[in-house]
């Protein structure tokens, strides 16, 4: 394989790698709006500590249910690590399961999801 072709390569996963967020459900859904529980059930996230890999297009359904989960840019090292596995409660514990990123754990935090996946998995 060429420079050029394995540049070419290197670009094509890195695009892939930030086309998808990586998406942790961290709380239940009791108490919450019957609209919020079936986003959460539409993108197959019913239990806690639950994962799912989806494109970026589907941020408006994230919007919805931000209370719930974390989501973010995973790298393909972190991608390769969950595949097939279920996440834990992280080494070290969660920062606050009630407020946002980054004084809590709940929603958007970018690159960071790979921290927080790398501790689940154990």
């Amino acid at each position: 394989m060429t420079e050029q072709e394995n540049q070419q390569e290197t670009v094509k996963t890195e695009s892939k790698q930030s086309e998808s967020y990586l998406v942790i459900r961290l709380r239940s859904a009791i108490g919450k709006k019957p609209e919020v529980r079936d986003t959460a059930n539409i993108l197959k996230l019913r239990k806690i500590n639950s994962f799912i890999v989806v494109p970026k297009s589907y941020e408006p359904m994230l919007r919805k249910v931000e209370g719930m989960v974390t989501w973010g840019e995973p790298s393909q090292d972190v991608l390769s690590l969950i595949n097939g596995k279920s996440l834990k409660v992280p080494k070290g514990g969660f920062a606050s399961m009630k407020r946002m990123y980054p004084k809590g754990e709940l929603g958007y935090r970018g690159g960071k999801i790979n921290d927080l996946a790398k501790r689940m998995i154990g």
